[in-house]
């Protein structure tokens, strides 16, 4: 039994020995395996490097829509992944916008040389969680995953040719040029060299831009930023058009610059009787946060596109809603004057180059956000949460013509020892900010 033991033992060193041996000839093999359109697990090896077909460059449509572009570059080699996103109305439950046509492409001296379609367009619900565990799990080994997070142009093995390097914040996938076959080759790298790689990556600087059209007006915006969504962005560059011709061309640069960390380009017709406006969203986040919109819109007297004179901030993002069918949209908010949580309905038209405060012309939407804010009433517990619901509720009250109705229930439900103080106060906040007339 001894000698079956040691018998045993030695074969699985052997093994192991063995396979770090071809563990490390792989490494060497400058030959890298194709990442096809089937997840990873399925690759081949090939010991040549059949020229990539590539795509017919056809100018995407965007009629309707925004054509996003994330471009990473050095030398001559651009990085570039796109996608085309509705500008469909924002609904109320959902912050995400359809994502389809999905590509990513790499550029060598201004030839395509490779292209990749990412993910089917059927499958544009799994984008709007990256963190989802069913996401993760169905595409974790598939190339589309990676391109979500980072990618760069770099040498990252320093032979002196650049290659392109993807990844997911946990492993690195590198494409290197094959010289002969004019094309690119890809494999997946788990090794402890690229987790000492990713942290550079993750500060990856990239090109952004955003191309949208409606009508005869189309807008163009380009910006700088490390990581769309979590860093700063800068740069900010708007073009517009009219009939194709140049009418509009500035940068957007302002002392609240610095804290921007997101930008969402839409064209609209905001007004039944008017040309498309040029929306301008962006993100801001820390004690500066909010939701910035800028529009441009046409001003015939000048035969150029104009902003209104200020940003206008939403304390959270609006969403554009016909509410009455009558071809004007609707900026549907809360009204921000307001501390706490819980805040009162509070709806815009956006009419020469102001937004206008027409809440009262929706009583249905008034009466909708006042029962769903008695709900936070009823099941609150926290005194000053329901201060915070009291006071939305009662704005809502008086914008139905119901204030007095409103005061009989607020001075019944607070019994808190303070009830006086915070009567007094609410009454006066809700006069300075024109709920009481």
């Amino acid at each position: 039994m001894r000698n079956y033991i040691i018998l045993f033992l030695v074969s699985l060193v052997l093994s192991i020995i063995l396979t770090g041996q071809n563990h490390l000839q792989d490494i060497a093999n400058p030959e890298i395996s194709i990442i096809k359109t089937v997840p990873v697990q399925a690759e081949t090896k090939t010991t040549s490097c059949s020229s990539i077909p590539t795509e017919t460059e056809n100018t995407p449509s965007f009629e309707g829509k925004t054509f996003v572009q994330k471009i990473a570059s050095s030398g001559n080699i651009i990085a570039e992944y796109s996608y085309l996103e509705s500008n469909f109305l924002e609904s109320k439950t959902s912050n995400f916008q359809t994502i389809n046509q999905q590509k990513f492409k790499i550029y060598r001296n201004n030839e395509l040389v490779f292209t990749k379609k990412i993910l089917s367009d059927n499958s544009n619900n799994n984008l709007k969680n990256t963190y989802n565990s069913k996401y993760l799990s169905e595409y974790k080994n598939n190339l589309s995953f990676f391109l979500h997070k980072y990618y760069d142009v770099t040498d990252i093995d320093n032979d002196g040719e650049l290659e392109v390097v993807v990844s997911d914040g946990k492993s690195l996938l590198i494409y290197k040029y094959n010289q002969k076959y004019n094309c690119y080759q890809g494999k997946i790298d788990h090794s402890f060299f690229s987790s000492l790689f990713l942290h550079s990556l993750e500060k990856a600087n990239y090109q952004f831009k955003q191309t949208s059209s409606l009508d005869n007006i189309k807008a163009v915006t380009s910006f700088r930023s490390v990581y769309l969504f979590n860093s700063p962005i800068s740069n900010i560059n708007l073009q517009i058009f009219k009939d194709d011709r140049l009418i509009t061309d500035t940068a957007i640069d302002n002392d609240r610059l610095q804290f921007r960390i997101s930008l969402t380009l839409k064209i609209l017709a905001l007004e039944k009787e008017s040309l498309p406006e040029v929306i301008f969203q962006s993100f801001t986040r820390g004690n500066k946060c909010c939701s910035i919109y800028l529009i441009y819109y046409y001003d015939p007297n000048s035969g150029k596109f104009i902003s209104n004179e200020s940003e206008w901030f939403f304390v959270d993002r609006p969403y554009l809603k016909d509410l009455d069918n009558d071809e004007n949209i609707e900026f549907v908010s809360w009204d921000k004057r307001f501390a706490g949580s819980v805040k009162p309905l509070q709806i815009f038209h956006f009419h020469n180059g102001e937004f206008v405060d027409v809440t009262r012309l929706f009583q249905t939407e008034i009466r909708k956000d006042m029962e769903g804010i008695w709900e936070i009433v009823d099941t609150t517990h926290d005194p000053y949460s329901l201060k915070s619901a009291l006071s939305a509720y009662l704005a809502d009250k008086y914008m139905l013509g119901e204030g007095n109705e409103g005061w009989e229930q607020v001075e019944k439900t607070y019994q808190e020892s303070d009830r006086e103080e915070f009567f007094a106060s609410l009454e006066k906040s809700l006069y300075m900010r024109g709920y009481i007339h």
